[in-house]
């Protein structure tokens, strides 16, 4: 059976008068911004009902790792235990968000084909086993 395309999906979903999916009455004013811009830059159906869920806890630790960064941008660097230790909450606030991001498909990786940049690198330093073009450490 052929795959669907995406311009019949869209088409049925237009059809359908499907809705994007509102935000959670749980969320925040600033968490419910951050839902509506990511919901309106994807097609109607490309959240399931299974990744709202995530896609709610990715917009809460938008929320959250904004308000850690702006708190740590008031710490004195004179002050380096509160420093480090508000250093380490923004890392562990911003890999949860780009866990979120890869998981329900938002970072760039989902939107570019892998092999898109092959088609530009240039042939004279090519590697088969890298695999690609390779820089040379050496001067030549």
């Amino acid at each position: 059976m052929p795959r669907t395309s995406a311009n019949a999906l869209a088409a049925v979903n237009f059809r359908a008068k499907a809705k994007l999916p509102a935000p959670p009455r749980s969320l925040n004013q600033e968490a419910r911004k951050h839902w509506k811009r990511i919901v309106a830059a994807r097609p109607v159906n490309f959240f399931s009902e299974g990744n709202l869920q995530l896609l709610e806890q990715y917009c809460r630790t938008l929320v959250f790792l904004r308000q850690a960064t702006d708190l740590l941008d008031t710490i004195a660097a004179e002050d380096a235990g509160h420093f480090a230790e508000q250093a380490m909450v923004v890392s562990r606030l911003t890999r949860t968000a780009v866990i979120l991001a890869t998981k329900l498909r938002l970072t760039i990786q989902a939107t570019v084909r892998g092999d898109a940049a092959i088609l530009k690198e240039r042939r004279e330093h090519y590697s088969p086993l890298l695999g690609g073009g390779i820089t040379s450490l050496r001067r030549e």
